[in-house]
This record gives C-alpha cells, sequence and structure tokens, in this order.
C-alpha cells in the first residue's frame, strides 16, 4: 500500500450503469449527459428506445416508445412497438458487473417464438433504413468490442493496485448530493418481478413483524 494511495470505492445501485461509464454513453463527467433524466421529467423527448430498460420511473405522455427486451415488465407496458428480445440465457454476449468486471456469458438454450437475439434486431433495423454495408455477424461484435473498449480487453480481470498505480490515474469529484433509494430487495429488476420464487419470498418478507433487528 502507497500512503499516497486514497481509495473510494463506489458501489452503483445498477450493473449496467457501469458498463454505459465505460462505453461512453453515460459521460463520468457533469454535462449536457447528466440532464437526460431532467430533460425526460420535463417532456424533451419525442422518441425513447428502451434496450431492456424497465426501471425508467416516468409517465408517458407524447413520446413515441420503441421497447426492445425479454420479459414484458415496465418498459412494455407503455411502449408503442415492443421488439421482444432474447433473454441473457438465450445468447452469447459479454456483461459488465458492479466492480466493472467483464464476463462472458454463453447461452443456455435458444430464443422461443418470433424473440431474436439483440444484435440480430439491430441488423434488421440497419437493413430496414437502407444500409446494407455494416451488417454485421455476432463474432466481428465481439473482436470490435474487445478492440475499442479499453475496459473489455481481458475478459475477468480487474487490475491490480500496482497496475492502477503505475497508470497514475487522477479523478476530478463533483461535489453534488448522493441520493440512496429503497430497494424492493426482491422486486429490484425485470427478471425478479417475474419470478414466481421471488415473488413468494416478497410476499413472506412483507409479512415479518418487525422487531426492531430486521434491515
Amino acid at each position: 500500500m502507497n500512503k499516497d494511495w486514497k481509495a473510494l470505492n463506489i458501489l452503483t445501485q445498477n450493473a449496467s450503469t457501469v458498463g454505459l461509464l465505460d462505453l461512453n454513453i453515460l459521460s463520468n463527467q457533469k454535462g449536457d449527459d447528466f440532464s437526460f433524466f431532467e430533460n425526460l421529467e420535463n417532456r424533451k423527448f419525442k422518441f425513447l428506445y428502451l434496450l431492456g430498460s424497465d426501471n425508467l420511473d416516468f409517465k408517458k405522455d407524447k413520446e413515441f416508445i420503441v421497447y426492445q427486451g425479454s420479459h414484458g415488465d415496465r418498459g412494455a407496458e407503455i411502449a408503442d412497438i415492443i421488439l421482444p428480445s432474447a433473454a441473457y440465457t438465450e445468447q452469447n454476449g459479454l456483461y459488465e458487473n458492479l466492480e466493472g468486471r467483464v464476463q462472458e456469458c454463453k447461452k443456455a438454450s435458444y430464443p422461443i417464438g418470433e424473440s431474436l437475439e439483440d444484435w440480430k434486431i439491430f441488423n434488421r433495423i440497419i437493413k430496414k433504413i437502407g444500409i446494407t454495408e455494416n451488417l454485421t455477424n455476432f463474432d466481428q461484435l465481439r473482436k470490435e468490442v474487445l478492440n475499442t473498449i479499453p475496459n473489455f480487453s481481458e475478459i475477468n480481470h480487474l487490475p491490480s493496485l500496482s497496475e492502477i498505480l503505475n497508470k497514475n490515474i487522477q479523478s476530478n469529484f463533483i461535489s453534488e448530493d448522493v441520493s440512496i433509494r429503497e430497494l424492493d430487495y426482491y422486486y429490484t429488476n425485470f427478471i425478479s418481478r417475474a419470478s414466481k420464487t421471488m415473488s413468494e419470498c416478497r410476499q413472506i418478507r412483507q409479512k415479518i413483524k418487525k422487531d426492531g433487528t430486521n434491515n
């Protein structure tokens, strides 16, 4: 441990947030990207494409909403168009957990009905709008991701303390309020909400009498 090493460990409430930061879809600097939720609340969007997003807390007004997902949860309930995609167990992919660790997932089964793997849906959309030269297959996409996203370069690897110190990483912190919302533990995502087992656990938990020792 270095005497100049001052560590701050932040655990996000959604694993997808870490992936968005690494892909630069969500900026880690305060700016226009951080006004997304304000714009959403103020009805600034005319079109929303929800990619497996079932936890946005807003009421639909005049927005045209496309939902692409597997479980038909809250996002599908407000959608004008639903594009059924495969569940994470039904498609190969790279996933990033809360630590920022990239993990490779192999499909255990195949999509049912008319659902497709996410990348195949995007290919169909691209082809529909007249773009045919950039159609890709899964292996091409995977290779491109591993080559272009620095944090994706090594599967199942986290940098050691010495690697971090040698890179001399500097962070600029922004002063702002940290809001921690209470979670309905057994219903934190669309897969849990679709689970009979999780529903039963939730009902049992709600019936337990609080004695001051429960968290």
